[in-house]
């Protein structure tokens, strides 16, 4: 499997719960983005989001060991 690490130099503080469901997460109004749930995803699922990904700005919630 191929392995990525990414870097979260700001973390988000918004409340997760607070936010709009949205198919692959929910939207953030304070920042005005869709946050892509990753705690849903398996470890392969995650690598082709970002093998397929077109732009590099992702807001995303992931579990602590993923």
């Amino acid at each position: 499997m191929q392995q990525f690490q990414l870097s979260i130099p700001e973390p988000c503080h918004q409340s997760w719960e607070q936010m709009t469901p949205t198919e692959q997460g929910r939207f953030c109004k304070a920042c005005a983005k869709e946050v892509i749930d990753f705690s849903m995803m398996t470890d392969n699922e995650v690598l082709n989001y970002f093998n397929t990904l077109s732009h590099e700005n992702v807001c995303g919630r992931a579990l602590p060991t993923q």
